[in-house]
Formats: structure tokens, C-alpha cells, sequence
């Protein structure tokens, strides 16, 4: 990711960018996993708890790395074409919670 978001970067290349973005997605899907294997190995073979931690440790540190190369990507995307693409999971989310929430129509 950090390959590619510099290589979009240097080649001005906003289609490489939203790539980059898409692969966000699955760091944080691999790290929501390992979180979630490793507090089990830790309840369970309390013996290896360090490891484990240095582990999710890693884990973070990696998914922190994928969030800035996502940043970069963002931030090309937006020198090369104008287009802010920042947030806009959060912000569809929200806009669908809102919807989901307001009460129907009256007819």
C-alpha cells in the first residue's frame, strides 16, 4: 500500500490512488482479525500472553502504517483530480443511519 500510494503520488495517478483505498479496507479487516485471535490465545495460554501482545502490538502498528498510506491516496486523489474523498464511508453511513431512523412517510 505505501508502494503503491507513493507510486500514485510520483505519477500523479488518481486511479492508482483509489486502489490504495480499497486495500484499506482489508488491512483493517485483517487487524480487527488478529485482535481477535490473539485476546483469545491470551485467555487461553496465558503462558504465551507476551507474545501475543507484541503481536497486537504489530498488528496496530501495521494498520496505523495502511491508514497513511490511505492519506496519501486521499490526498493525490484530490491534487490530481478534486475530488475529496475523505470520509465519504463515514459520511454515507451516517446518511444511511439517518434515513434508517427517520420516521416513514405519511401518507
Amino acid at each position: 500500500m505505501v508502494r503503491k500510494s507513493l507510486q500514485a503520488f510520483i505519477e500523479a495517478d488518481a486511479e492508482t490512488a483509489r486502489a490504495v483505498l480499497t486495500m484499506d479496507d482489508a488491512v483493517d479487516a485483517m487487524n480487527r482479525a488478529a485482535y481477535k485471535s490473539l485476546t483469545k490465545v491470551m485467555e487461553e495460554q496465558s503462558h504465551i500472553a507476551p507474545q501475543a501482545l507484541n503481536a497486537l502490538m504489530i498488528s496496530r502498528a501495521l494498520e496505523r502504517v495502511a491508514d497513511h498510506a490511505t492519506n496519501i491516496a486521499e490526498d493525490v486523489i484530490f491534487w490530481v483530480q478534486g475530488d475529496d474523498v475523505r470520509h465519504a464511508k463515514s459520511m454515507a453511513k451516517q446518511a444511511e443511519n439517518k434515513i434508517a431512523a427517520s420516521p416513514p412517510p405519511k401518507a
